[in-house]
């Protein structure tokens, strides 16, 4: 339909340009990147934000280059989807290099449910595609507005054996999923207020972190692996990494469940932070009803 014409075209863009040799496509996704942070202030001002919440021993000078970094960073991963998307496997495992995958067949040996957890880097992407390439997978997303990109997300995501599921369904879809067999790939950094989230820290702020993950393992005796995918900005290759499973995790403790996970998701982000999606209004809520830190 012809209202859909130019995400039509900027879906064609996004498969021609995977061909490019790795290095151009960095470069151009690094223009892209600093042409959005120039346009859209709102975002600029919201990742200044967070990188000032969480760096406070860094000078204001290394703050704003790990600013700019972050959007040619972020640029770069935008123009990959892609190759995420649409690549071959072959050309995909050309481009990546994996550590600790004995830990993912481990846990996948030991007959026990197993939720891979991630951030929100720009690798997010990556991760999905490469876990539900070796087991069949389930997970949760949220609803686009534009149901061209609804249909697109859903259909890309799972060409690997990945189930989306729509957030409004609740936690059964992927309870069901756990049950039969399937992973579960998890994205649990989100602030969705105060209901079912308890305070924890996180880059030594106090965030509001949902209680999802601990009662999911709980009703499902799964393993939590936390895992992260890296871009390396100059050669365009992935660095897929997998850790082993959280230890006592659920404890019992929602609080000390929240404080386990986001330790494990503060380690990863803290190897590339320049690749961590900053433009979201991770501290929107504040314990006691005090004021969000973006008004």
């Amino acid at each position: 339909m012809p209202d859909f014409w130019l995400q039509w075209l900027a879906i064609s863009v996004l498969v021609l340009i995977q061909f490019l040799p790795r290095k151009i496509l960095m470069g151009l996704g690094a223009l892209v990147g600093t042409l959005f942070s120039r346009l859209n202030k709102k975002r600029r001002d919201i990742a200044q934000k967070n990188i000032e919440l969480c760096f406070p021993e860094k000078t204001d000078i290394e703050r704003q280059q790990l600013l700019q970094l972050h959007f040619r960073t972020y640029g770069k991963g935008v123009l990959d989807l892609g190759l995420i998307w649409w690549g071959s496997e072959r050309r995909l495992e050309k481009l990546t290099d994996c550590e600790g995958m004995e830990h993912y067949r481990s846990a996948l040996k030991s007959g026990r449910p197993v939720i891979a957890i991630t951030p929100h880097l720009i690798g997010l992407e990556f991760c999905g595609g490469m876990l539900s390439r070796l087991h069949p997978m389930v997970a949760m997303m949220k609803e686009f507005r534009n149901p061209l990109y609804n249909r697109l997300i859903t259909k890309r995501r799972g060409r690997f054996g990945l189930i989306m599921v729509n957030r409004n369904q609740g936690l059964r879809p992927l309870l069901k999923g756990l049950k039969s067999g399937r992973s579960c790939f998890y994205i649990p950094d989100e602030d969705f207020g105060s209901n079912n989230s308890v305070f924890a820290p996180f880059f030594g702020q106090q965030a509001a972190t949902l209680t999802t993950l601990g009662r999911m393992t709980k009703m499902t005796n799964a393993l939590v692996l936390p895992c992260f995918a890296f871009l390396d900005p100059e050669s365009g290759r992935y660095r897929f990494v997998i850790r082993d499973a959280l230890e006592n995790f659920p404890s019992g403790d929602q609080t000390a469940d929240a404080t386990n996970m986001n330790r494990a998701m503060e380690q990863g982000i803290r190897q590339a932070p320049e690749q961590y999606m900053w433009t979201q209004r991770w501290f929107r809520t504040q314990p006691d009803g005090q004021a969000s830190p973006y008004e």
